[in-house]
């Protein structure tokens, strides 16, 4: 049975009839998501804003959004603002889609509203109503769709005032500090493990026999193979590199300098280094991961760079 359309969520006149979906696209359901990091907005109206100023001081606040104005009021520079449209994000917004753009924004404001869309149908015809759209099995085609309510808003800000009346907790923002927050290190963690997983299997390729490479290292991974062989649980020795073990063979041969797609030793080493501190600040809790917007640029630096030389070594196997 088609649950009864709520009245919030159409807007009819004699001429149109707009219905009101929520909606969560596929490609995002496997992400790590913007509203797992952000938390709930203080917003305000900025005909109020001068009268309860004190509230956003007493909680440290550095910004105030009106997202109805379509900007913010910084505290520090007692100056208003533009929000951008990228400054505002759906729910499912990609974690480091959003990491990437805090670089250029102060915040982003998370609209719970952006995870829906807008069907706009003919209401002159008889056939139309807000119940036989809704159990109509796609069979009636709406006239327009529209992805946002930013979208809809350009033409029918009436129908947007009705569907999205007053939401509690619609907006959530998401500031640099909040880049620091476990989650992040969560979702991060996967991503090194997977590099070093690439770049240690490179090596086996190269190093098929374990006494071959052994030579070639030293240290705890070595000691570490060296108690492991000859034993039911024996493995290759590149299970035991880290990645210092790693930069090291990487950047003393020049066929697996090719094969990761750097053009010198010293440019493996440089890019080796930072992608090996950024790991380690995420497999610490009691690490920050950055301090600033400076570091946070050198963190999506360093994922797009093991991006690259993973494209690189998967291109050649």
């Amino acid at each position: 049975m088609v649950p009864p359309l709520d009245e919030d969520n159409y807007y009819e006149t004699d001429e149109i009839l707009i219905i009101h979906h929520y909606s969560t696209p596929l490609e995002s359901v496997s992400r790590i998501h913007i509203e797992q990091l952000s938390e709930v907005a203080d917003i305000e109206q900025k005909e109020n804003l001068e009268e309860n100023l004190y509230k956003y001081e007493s909680k440290d606040k550095k910004y105030v959004p009106l997202p109805d104005d379509m900007e913010y009021y910084d505290l520090a520079e007692e100056e208003f603002h533009d929000i951008p449209e990228e400054m505002i994000v759906p729910p499912t917004f990609d974690i480091f889609e959003g990491l990437s753009r805090l670089i250029e924004h102060p915040f982003l404001l998370c609209d719970i509203h952006m995870n829906t869309r807008f069907e706009l149908y003919d209401n002159t015809n008889p056939e139309v109503s807000p119940e036989t759209v809704r159990q109509s099995d796609d069979e009636i085609e709406p006239e327009q769709v529209y992805e946002t309510p930013y979208d809809l808003a350009d033409e029918y800000p009436d129908a947007v005032e009705h569907i999205l009346q007053e939401h509690p907790n619609r907006y959530e923002i998401l500031t640099i500090s909040d880049v620091n927050k476990r989650q992040t290190k969560d979702a991060l963690y996967p991503i090194f493990a997977t590099f070093v997983k690439e770049l240690a299997e490179l090596i086996e390729l190269e190093y098929p026999d374990s006494e071959s490479l052994s030579s070639a290292i030293d240290g705890v991974a070595l000691k570490n193979w060296q108690e492991n062989k000859g034993t039911k649980t024996e493995v290759h020795i590149s299970e035991f590199l880290g990645l210092g073990d790693i930069t090291d063979l990487i950047s003393n041969s020049n066929k697996l300098l090719a094969t990761c797609g750097f053009e010198s030793s010293g440019e493996c080493r440089e890019k080796m280094s930072d992608i090996k501190e950024y790991r380690n600040r995420v497999m610490h809790a009691n690490k920050s991961l950055i301090h600033d917007k400076e570091e946070l640029s050198q963190l999506i630096q360093v994922i797009d760079n093991m991006d690259n030389i993973i494209t690189e070594v998967q291109d050649i196997e």
